[in-house]
Parts: structure tokens; sequence; C-alpha cells
């Protein structure tokens, strides 16, 4: 509110003109009963479960109930309470076991039973020696999953919003659509703290299989995503973090997104940390700010290492492009010809200089029909002309 100041305000019902409230995006409301707060923070809602839970273990202590009541009591009243707003938060197991503490230390000698029993034993089913006692955290796991399963099946809306988060999730990590042998460290300072991010956590960590339909297809042959290799070089978190970074900001999945026209060398712009050729990536992916100087020599250098052979070339060059991508701008067809992609319309650039290697085309385009049969090309503008710098293979066709 200090860097935009102003009042919001906005009609009721009765086309009453009413002021809204304005809170700092750390600041929580609540809403449903459960305090959210737009950066993701839970501290409110975590100080209202804890404060519900000390307070009813001590209002327990005043009265006198027997062994029995206390456990309905315990299942009826505290734990709903405590497990009701569980799907929509993401807590950590501390904190799970923070709220639960004053309740166990109430109920454990209130049922007969030493307030050091090992709490493994505690959260255990009654077929394994334990006390039947759920856990918070286990419980807020498990009503995720179970409403990301129920949604998504149904195709409601909020299994349309949890699909979509799981797709931004994995174009974020960059790894494909299987995280399963990914490091639970590396996993977790990749992505960006998310009701789905806590759920593939939970479930690599405890050897659980979620099947989705989210598919991440290459667009051409040969192709790899640019973050899987680097998982088996051992690099640090800081350097992968750092990685991740500057290919988010690109907004490249695979190595394709980075390269030429004819897949044989990444393009100065990518290598130098300049997006190109994103507009169908530019509401859909995660917003990161410009990396860093040092990140980037990280960048570099991570793709000298793994995918380049010398320069900016790629020492296993990319073949036969699969499918059409309608934002990337230039293309050339068999006889030479060269054609512009703006906007979904197709101009064609008549030859100026005819020459072998480096062709130089009209910069003025002619609107013009879908050629048959095209190609990648790298274009680059000089003076009023266009020159055609990597001239087309017939491997990458589309």
């Amino acid at each position: 509110m200090v860097d935009s100041p102003g009042n919001l305000s906005v009609n009721d019902t009765s086309e009453t003109r009413k002021q809204i409230e304005r809170l700092e995006p750390h600041q929580a409301y609540e809403t449903l009963g459960v305090f959210l707060a737009p950066d993701g923070n839970l501290q409110e809602q975590f100080n209202k479960m804890l404060n519900a839970a000390t307070i009813w273990a001590d209002s327990m202590r005043t009265g006198r109930i027997n062994k029995e009541e206390v456990w309905i009591v315990l299942q009826m009243t505290i734990w709903c309470m405590l497990s009701y707003p569980l799907p929509a938060l993401c807590l950590s197991r501390a904190q799970c076991e923070a709220i639960m503490a004053p309740v166990i230390r109430y109920c454990l000698p209130a049922l007969g039973i030493c307030q050091n029993y090992p709490r493994k034993l505690v959260f255990s089913m009654l077929d394994c020696m334990g006390i039947g006692i759920q856990h918070l955290f286990t419980m807020q796991e498990a009503a995720r999953l179970k409403d990301l399963v129920i949604h998504t099946f149904n195709d409601t809306l909020p299994g349309q919003l949890y699909k979509s988060s799981l797709e931004l999730l994995l174009i974020e990590l960059g790894i494909g659509t299987e995280w399963r042998g990914i490091e639970l460290p590396i996993i977790d300072s990749l992505a960006t703290p998310s009701l789905i991010k806590a759920t593939v956590l939970y479930t690599a960590n405890y050897g659980i299989t979620l099947k989705h339909d989210v598919s991440l297809l290459p667009r051409c042959m040969n192709n790899q995503l640019i973050m899987t290799p680097l998982l088996h070089l051992e690099l640090s978190i800081p350097d992968l973090v750092a990685i991740n970074h500057c290919r988010i900001f690109l907004k490249a999945l695979f190595l394709s997104d980075i390269v030429l026209g004819d897949g044989t060398e990444i393009m100065a712009a990518a290598w130098n940390g300049e997006p190109a050729f994103t507009n169908n990536r530019a509401d859909s992916w995660p917003r990161y700010g410009k990396p860093n100087r040092n990140s980037s020599i990280i960048w570099q250098q991570t793709l000298k290492k793994v995918f380049i052979t010398g320069g900016r070339r790629l020492r296993h060059p990319l073949v036969a492009w699969l499918r059409q991508d309608d934002t990337w701008p230039w293309y050339t067809t068999s006889d030479g010809a060269l054609f512009h992609l703006p906007d979904g319309k197709w101009f064609h650039h008549p030859i100026a200089v005819r020459r072998n290697r480096v062709p130089m085309y009209e910069r003025q385009g002619v609107p013009s029909k879908k050629p048959n049969r095209i190609y990648r090309a790298s274009v680059h503008p000089k003076r009023q002309r266009l020159w055609v710098t990597i001239a087309h293979c017939t491997d990458t066709s589309i």
C-alpha cells in the first residue's frame, strides 16, 4: 500500500458504494473459517489452530471425565475442528506437531497412558499396538490427495485448478512428468510453495504413485529436457537453482526452445539470457525476474559442459521437427523462399541477393498463403534487408 496508495470501493447489492479494506500481501484474512494470505504464508492460521488446541486442553483439565469420555471428546470436538481447514493448507510436519502438542499432553495421562509414550505408537493404528490418534499432517495430505483425485476425475473447477497447478509445477521443475527418483531437497528448492508441491513431496517421500495425464511433448527428435541431464552432474542446489532461474526466465523447457532454426546451435539471445519467441508461453509460465550476473555465468558454464562442443554448437544436433510452433517467426522452403509468421498471418519476403550460403531478402514482406512444406530458419536484420544466417536442413522439416 505504500508503493500504490489509494482507496478501493465497489457497489453492494443495494447499489451503495462501500470501501474495501486493503491488506498487505503478508496479511491474512479469514475466508470460510480459514486464514489465508496472498503470499501463501500460514502463520495466522497456525496461530489460530495452536491457540484453539491450547484453550481446549486447559479447559479439559478443569473437569473430571472418565477415559471413554476423553476419547469421545477428543475425536468429536477438537480433532474435528483442527481437521476442518486441512485440505486448504500445507502446514509442515513440525507445525502440525506443535498444534497437537497441548492436546496430546492432556489426553495421554487422561487416557491412562504414559505421557512419554513413543509418538510413533501414539499415531499408529490399534492393530499395530498404537493408540489410533490420527496425525494432523497425515490427515492434511490424505485429505488433499482425496480432493485432488475426486475433483480432477469429475473435471470440476477445483480439479481444473489442481491440474493447472500441476502443469506449472512440472514446468517450474523442468524434469518432465515423473518426479520419482529425484531427491526431495532438489524438488523443494526448485519449486514455489503450493498445495501441489506439498502433495508431490509427500508422495515422493512415502513412495506413493500419483498418476496423471499431463504431458510435455518435445517438438523434434533427438530433443531433451534441459534440466534432466544436469541432475547427474552432482551440482550443488544453489547452482541448480541459478540454472533453473535462467531457464524459466527464458521460458525454455526443452533444448529445442533455445536453439536456432536448424537445431545445430544455441541462439545468441538464449546464451546471453534474453528471451526470444516466447509469446505462446507468456501467460502460462511462472514469472521470474532477470537473473543476476553470477547466475548467467553458471548457466553458460553448464551449457558448455553438457550440450556444447564448441562456440555455441550442439554436440548432438536436433533433427526432424515433429510439429509446428506457431510462435516461431521465420521459415524457408526447399526452393529458398523466406516466410514470416507474425500473429498467425503469413508474409513472403522476396529474395534480394541470391547466395548459396547466406542469401539476403527484402525486409518488407507481402501477404501470402501458408507454404506446403516449410523449414525453420534463423533470420537477422541488416540495414533494409534480412540475412538467413542458418540455412534449413532437409532433416528439420515440419
